[in-house]
């Protein structure tokens, strides 16, 4: 069989825009496995899909992925806690943006949960990160659950420096979800990823999308706006951003890609992996 048009949710134009009518980079003969999961093309495999730093992902996307791995890795924040019913406050602590991140998943060919659509983890141009989360399971409640702890319990307070000289944003939170992971509300890890990386790269995120609420959900191409950037359904608080002279372009990016494996090189059989629910 071969992905066609109606193999795309509603987003099969914003597929071709970001691959500039290049139909041969999407459109590719693939063959159902077991449940959702599908077997690609293995020449398509080996012209289109690289190594990222943040997994495999498709060659004409790993530079949104490493110029959202750069901010990851050059990026820290602090969130102080305080509690609305002491007013106690803990101290946060100034954390890599990276170090939140428990789990990711880019690269998984198969279809959605509907069994109708692509999953564009199969085109290369998504990344699922900590699926492990509760608040970033694909469950509608979950809009409302990190809407409001980061719309009404989340302050920005500005960019900071500490005693050692680094910089860093700063947060304080006064809402009541007790579950952490690097003495970080759950509810806020991803809106932070998103926000100080994924969005910076050019990604979108799956907590926007209006049916349904995918928090672990970071993509190039499945939106034809971006919904962080308007006040009346986005979360977006940053505007200005510490800064830093070594920030690559994605053009910078693109000319230091790395080469597909050259066609007819030996590669390695697809194997079915398991992923979080689309």
């Amino acid at each position: 069989m071969f992905l066609t048009q109606n193999k795309f949710d509603d987003n099969y134009f914003e597929v071709y825009s970001f691959f500039k009518g290049d139909t041969s980079k999407f459109l590719f003969q693939y063959w159902i496995r077991d449940g959702r999961s599908i077997s690609t093309d293995e020449e398509w495999r080996t012209k289109t899909l690289v190594e990222s730093s943040l997994g495999r992902v498709n060659i004409d996307a790993v530079a949104n992925f490493e110029l959202a791995n750069y901010f990851l890795e050059h990026t820290y924040v602090s969130v102080t806690i305080v509690n609305n019913r002491t007013q106690k406050q803990t101290a946060g602590r100034v954390t890599l943006l990276k170090k939140l991140i428990s789990k990711e998943t880019t690269y998984v060919p198969r279809f959605q949960s509907n069994l109708q659509y692509v999953s564009h983890h199969t085109l290369g141009l998504a990344i699922d990160v900590n699926d492990d989360m509760y608040p970033n399971k694909n469950i509608e409640t979950n809009h409302e659950l990190i809407g409001t702890d980061v719309r009404e319990h989340l302050v920005y307070n500005g960019i900071k420096t500490d005693d050692k000289g680094q910089q860093y944003y700063d947060f304080t939170y006064d809402g009541s979800y007790s579950a952490r992971f690097e003495r970080v509300p759950k509810t806020l890890i991803n809106y932070l990823l998103y926000e100080l990386a994924f969005f910076r790269a050019g990604f979108q995120w799956g907590y926007y999308y209006e049916s349904a609420c995918d928090g672990m959900h970071f993509t190039l191409a499945e939106f034809d706006i971006n919904r962080h950037m308007y006040s009346d359904v986005g979360l977006r608080k940053i505007y200005e951003y510490i800064e830093d002279a070594n920030i690559p372009t994605l053009e910078s990016l693109v000319n230091g890609l790395p080469s597909p494996t050259p066609e007819g090189a030996t590669s390695t059989p697809e194997a079915a992996t398991p992923a979080p629910e689309e």
